[in-house]
């Protein structure tokens, strides 16, 4: 049970880092195309 919590813990914490890094590119992606025009 507690190894499953672990699991369950560690998979929400890397899709969230994920979803952030995501996030941050997109931002990134944004001020460049700002910068372009």
């Amino acid at each position: 049970m507690s190894i499953h919590k672990y699991h369950n813990k560690s998979l929400k914490e890397r899709e969230y880092k994920a979803h952030k890094k995501k996030k941050y590119k997109g931002m990134l992606y944004k001020a460049m195309d700002g910068g372009r025009k």
